[in-house]
């Protein structure tokens, strides 16, 4: 463990340090960290853990790391694999590795380019996702897009105030279908979605409500209300179009 004069902290080996204040801190070997930490840049480049809350500008993860309570960030970046025991707050949280989230997600702009476990709510400007979430509580943003590459993602509620859920037609999406003999059939689940602009493709729900729906391919639906236009196309399944 090193410490510099202006608070910097750094663990270079398997080493632990107290909570604290501190300018940037690094952990590049096997690190722990006590008790809350507050800082301007937080690093991980191995594996670490922090056992309380964790407050910085500009934390990044591009190994492995715990947090055991909540992430207060301006800007949050996980490439590698995090599991954060408590909620994450701040302006931008991108994930390009993979993400367990044990409370509320309260972000400005969510982008998700690999895989999300959150057990709390989500409450966003935009979320925007290329990989898969799997969200247990209410997905509540102003544009939420969708690129369904991976096998599933999955909400309880979706609120908004548009939504765009499109198949990936190029690239690892087409190669997946190829290797599985066309059988590759990413889906997102949800019970309800709501909001005033809505296109879906490949979405399995019981309520879908709103101003101007479309439902596309690969869609099933119990039960369309819809106040403005509606239109279905592909081969989707509607059980019940409501006009209200």
């Amino acid at each position: 463990m090193n410490t510099t004069a202006n608070g910097d902290l750094k663990i270079d080996g398997n080493g632990s340090a107290p909570g604290g204040a501190y300018d940037t801190v690094r952990i590049n070997g096997t690190g722990k960290i006590t008790g809350n930490v507050s800082c301007r840049m937080f690093r991980i480049n191995g594996s670490g853990t922090v056992t309380g809350d964790l407050t910085t500008d500009d934390g990044k993860i591009n190994g492995s790391g715990t947090v055991d309570g909540n992430i207060d960030a301006k800007k949050c970046k996980i490439n590698g694999s995090a599991q954060i025991k408590g909620g994450i707050k701040g302006d931008s949280l991108s994930v390009s590795g993979s993400v367990a989230i044990g409370q509320t997600v309260d972000v400005l702009h969510v982008k998700l380019e690999g895989s999300a476990k959150i057990s709390g709510d989500v409450k966003a400007e935009t979320f925007q996702s290329d990989g898969s979430f799997e969200l247990n509580g209410l997905l509540n943003a102003d544009e939420i897009t969708v690129a369904l590459y991976h096998l599933k993602s999955k909400a309880g509620e979706i609120g908004c105030g548009k939504i765009n859920v499109s198949m990936a037609t190029t690239g690892f999406s087409i190669l997946r279908s190829i290797f599985t003999l066309g059988q590759y059939n990413p889906i997102l689940e949800a019970d309800t979605i709501e909001g005033d602009d809505i296109y879906l493709e490949n979405t399995v729900a019981k309520i879908v409500r709103g101003n101007n729906i479309i439902v596309g391919r690969g869609c099933v639906i119990d039960l369309i209300e819809y106040k403005g236009n509606y239109q279905k196309t592909g081969d989707a399944k509607v059980q019940v179009e409501k006009k209200i």
